[in-house]
């Protein structure tokens, strides 16, 4: 019965599952078409301790890189209340977004994210939003802010503990290896992934549909 089936209706299976392939692939495509999209802007940073150390403990410092509780430390500083208030209020997020101060910095928490990168001692602040120019906004700003704080610290350290300590300040310096630009093209969704997805999922359930169909005309006939 089913080779009898077969032999009539073979076309069919020639013919529905290369068209549920298309129809994944339109679906797909207008899914994507639809989907927010995302844009990220980040900034590549070298961070150097910004304590005033003796100078044995400097030199220690520098020869085996910046130790990872400091570092972790000052990633989480990135993301604080203090910088993210900084740059609520340096971008006037308030008036922008329409929202009070505290739901815009749970928002930024949500939106910047700061990593290392593997294999070296950079910390990468990534920032995603729907709006390209804020994204790239943001993260310039979560730069400057951290800086600045970094700066009044040293500058608050220097003068109480320098000459107490009989030692020297250490580099201090956060060097920026990339700025931030105004991404070109969005990060999400994904297109060429939803679109494989959306071709391969409609080819393979062009099969059962075929087979169904085939069955239906089998009946028919």
């Amino acid at each position: 019965m089913m080779v009898s089936m077969f032999k009539r209706f073979w076309w069919v299976l020639l013919v529905v599952p290369p068209l549920g392939a298309l129809l994944g692939l339109l679906v797909a495509g207008v899914v994507t078409y639809v989907m927010p999209k995302s844009y990220e802007s980040s900034v590549t940073l070298e961070i150097r301790p910004s304590l005033i150390v003796e100078e044995t403990a400097v030199e220690d410092a520098m020869a085996s890189g910046m130790p990872d509780r400091m570092l972790n430390a000052e990633m989480e500083r990135l993301k604080s209340d203090s910088v993210l208030a900084g740059v609520v209020e340096s971008l006037e997020l308030v008036d922008r977004w329409g929202i009070d101060e505290q739901t815009a910095i749970a928002a930024l928490r949500n939106t910047v994210s700061v990593q290392t990168i593997k294999g070296t001692d950079l910390v990468s602040i990534q920032v995603r939003h729907t709006n390209r120019s804020d994204a790239k906004e943001i993260a310039g700003a979560v730069t400057d802010i951290y800086l600045r704080e970094r700066a009044e610290e040293a500058g608050k350290a220097s003068e109480r503990n320098l000459q107490k300590l009989g030692g020297h300040e250490s580099s201090g310096r956060v060097l920026v290896h990339e700025a931030p630009v105004i991404a070109e093209a969005p990060v999400t969704p994904n297109v060429v992934l939803n679109l494989v997805v959306g071709f391969v999922g409609g080819l393979f359930l062009g099969v059962p549909f075929a087979l169904l169909l085939m069955g239906l005309l089998k009946r028919l006939s």
